[in-house]
């Protein structure tokens, strides 16, 4: 985006601002400048230094004109809800439902923009010619609100058909024709107010693009600089965070999410986060009965003992109460029936080395016990220096605490 539209600002900050509605991914800034920086700069050198578009001399002198510039935001922020239900729609109810294998579908999409593009051959291809024109008020409103709509079509047939293309430049232009119908229409009515209506199409392609792809800082400096004309940046601003609060349920990104929360890419960082913030203490069920092995305990007293239990780990401790390990079932399997050696072995020979948790550790700490024992339970001690075994957390229990967490604060961030 940085070289492409020769904005290495906005490239920028559109990298970290596009991946959800909420958030930022602040982290990714830095080294979003510097390759944003390194694109512009070799691209550049190859293409050239001026700015993608060539704007009059604009200026913005008269707050009067903000309540035009508002009336623009509103257009673009319901013509963006429009893009994005005909975008999605036309895939899912048209292309999916198409009895054809899916090498066929671009082909009936490509047939579509062909027809529409007989009768509006302005619909074909990037349209910054076309935005060009309307930059110098060479289009008249007509013409240009007819182009909006067309636009929205001709793009939903190429990618919503499966076909290769993109929905940022598409963005521009129909902000762009919007911005110059109502520019043309505000300067007809209300010449000494709006004297340069073409300045309503630089300020449409932000504000369209900023509603429909939820990038409300990224696109005012994106068009700023794709047009190197920093003048408009008041009605830009309001203009786009009027078309972005509007449209803050809808983008045109299917794959953008509501926040880090929600980001698959974070999913590692918040659940140690949220395993940090909660005790054993606040999840353990103390009320449970615990049964615990003396080391000195044969195999066929042990048999007896837990026949009728439903765990599958019991805490191993000596004469002094102390905890000394765990025994699994799991690992004596192969001799649990051997009568030769079921008082021969006790479970000391049987069991596991294994340091428990307290009550004051987190979860965090107790999941990395359960990841490096491969167990179901491990010991709980109501204190650390304490020998007292007072029950056995699950990992299942974990994962409740966790799964419990997670929707409540996904609760409370759709509260607020």
């Amino acid at each position: 985006i940085g070289s492409i539209f020769k904005s290495p600002l906005g490239g920028a900050i559109f990298g970290v601002e596009v991946l959800y509605r909420d958030d930022f991914e602040a982290a990714a800034l830095i080294p979003a400048i510097i390759s944003s920086i390194v694109a512009y700069s070799i691209f550049c050198s190859y293409s050239g230094w001026g700015p993608l578009f060539t704007t009059p001399f604009f200026i913005f002198d008269n707050p009067v004109a903000l309540f035009f510039f508002a009336v623009l935001g509103l257009a673009c922020a319901f013509l963006g809800v429009l893009y994005v239900k005909v975008f999605y729609g036309v895939r899912d109810h048209f292309f999916r439902r198409l009895p054809l294998i899916p090498h066929l579908k671009p082909a009936i999409g490509g047939l579509m923009l062909g027809g529409l593009a007989l009768f509006f051959p302005q619909v074909l291809g990037g349209g910054y010619g076309w935005i060009q024109m309307a930059l110098n008020g060479k289009i008249v409103v007509g013409t240009m609100l007819v182009l909006c709509l067309v636009k929205i079509l001709g793009t939903s047939f190429t990618i919503s058909s499966g076909g290769s293309g993109g929905v940022f430049a598409p963005s521009l232009y129909i902000g762009a024709m919007i911005g110059g119908v109502l520019g043309q229409v505000s300067h007809h009515y209300f010449p000494d107010i709006i004297t340069q209506p073409t300045s309503f199409v630089l300020v449409g392609m932000g504000a369209f693009f900023a509603g429909a792809a939820n990038v409300p800082i990224s696109a005012i400096i994106l068009v700023s600089e794709m047009a190197r004309n920093y003048q408009l940046l008041a009605p830009m601003m309001l203009v786009s965070a009027i078309s972005h609060v509007l449209t803050k349920r809808w983008t045109i990104y299917e794959k953008q999410v509501l926040n880090m929360t929600e980001s698959p890419a974070h999913l590692g960082d918040l659940t140690v986060n949220v395993l940090e913030e909660v005790r054993v203490g606040d999840i353990f069920d103390q009320q449970r009965d615990v049964v615990t092995i003396p080391e000195n305990m044969p195999l066929r007293e042990i048999i007896r003992l837990v026949a009728d239990e439903k765990d599958s780990y019991f805490p191993v401790s000596n004469s002094d109460g102390k905890l000394v390990g765990v025994l699994a079932l799991k690992h004596i399997r192969s001799v649990l029936f051997e009568e030769t050696v079921q008082d021969l072995l006790v479970a000391e020979d049987l069991m596991t080395e294994f340091e428990a948790v307290t009550l004051e550790d987190n979860l965090y700490i107790a999941l990395k016990k359960f990841i490096e024992s491969n167990y179901g339970q491990i010991p709980v001690l109501e204190e650390k220096g304490s020998d007292k075994v007072i029950g056995m957390l699950s990992h299942e229990d974990v994962i409740n605490a966790y799964d419990r967490t997670i929707m409540t604060r996904r609760a409370e961030g759709s509260e607020e």
